[in-house]
Formats: C-alpha cells, structure tokens, sequence
C-alpha cells in the first residue's frame, strides 16, 4: 500500500496539474507580498498634521536671535532685519522713564515686534540711557519674550535679548543692535 502510496504521489508531482497549482501558489503568495509592501509604502508617506502645544513649544531648542534697527524716539517706533524674522517693525507701548540715582534713565515698557507675515514677538523690556557729550545718549535694555502674547509661528515663544546703541538726542533716532535667544 505504501509503495502504491509513494508511486501515485510521485506521478502527482510530475504531472502538470501539480506544476500548475503550484504556479498559482506561488503566484498569490507574491502578489500578498507585494500588495503589503505597496500599502505599507503608501502609507508611510501620509503626514501627520504638527499640531504643538504652547508648552510643547517651550521645550523647543533655544537658537540664536541677533538683528539691528533704527528706532524713532519720539514715534516710538522703529524698522530693522533679524534672524528668524527677516525685515520688521517695532512698536514700544507703555515706556516708562524714571531718573537713575546715578545719572541718566531707567525705562521700562512692552515691545511689539511684527515679522513682515503679521507675526508678533511681544516682549516686556528694562535699560538704562545714560546721557553723553554732543547730545547723545547710550541705550542698553533687556527684553524678555511674553510667550503668551505672541502670534502667529512665534505663538508659545520665549527668550531674551539685550540691545544696545547710541541716540542722537538732536534727531531723535537710535542705532541698536541686539542679541539673545528664542525658542519657538
């Protein structure tokens, strides 16, 4: 019986039924492959919208924010270039000048600075302008960014600058150049 066994099952692997099933076999087997290696690549390359937190954003890396801008003091308003945000204005709201006991002013106030795209890094600064010969000053002030006013990309935003430069008190207008760090 083994032997009629062996014999039919070895005419069964010979004939051309047995190649035939075989093909089919092999040929669903790949095509399963293939189609879940096409779904897989497919699906890979769908993105997920980047929907971040405002304390998500506080734990972005802190990047250098350096630029320059000449400011009107008598507009308080001033235009300038700067890392991150290229061309922009600033408006300061809210200065307040109290006499330093050792000469000059202490100022404090809220900065707006507007990207060219409508953004905002809104920031609360204190300095000191100390008066010099020719009717000039020398301004140095701290900025400190208000994450929670701010817009646009720089929403959740936080960091500081200093800036510092001369003011010609005949014309009105300042030189600064800052430097500091923003993360957004």
């Amino acid at each position: 019986m083994k032997q009629v066994s062996t014999a039919i099952h070895s005419l069964d692997l010979r004939s051309p039924l047995h190649h035939t099933v075989n093909l089919r076999k092999v040929f669903v087997k790949w095509s399963v492959v293939l189609l879940l290696i096409g779904f897989v690549v497919i699906s890979s390359s769908f993105q997920k919208e980047n929907h971040i937190s405002s304390s998500q954003k506080l734990l972005k890396t802190s990047v250098p924010f350096k630029g320059k801008y000449t400011y009107n003091i008598a507009t308080n308003t001033g235009t300038g270039t700067a890392s991150h945000i290229g061309r922009f204005t600033i408006v300061e709201l809210n200065n307040v000048s109290t006499p330093n006991p050792g000469g000059g002013l202490i100022i404090t106030g809220d900065a707006f600075i507007t990207a060219a795209n409508g953004d905002i890094i809104k920031a609360t600064h204190s300095g000191i302008v100390t008066f010099l010969p020719n009717n000039m000053a020398d301004v140095t002030s701290e900025f400190t960014i208000s994450p929670e006013e701010s817009t646009g990309r720089f929403a959740g935003a936080n960091g500081s600058f200093e800036i510092e430069g001369p003011v010609n008190l005949t014309t009105g207008i300042g030189s600064f150049t800052f430097y500091g760090t923003i993360s957004y």
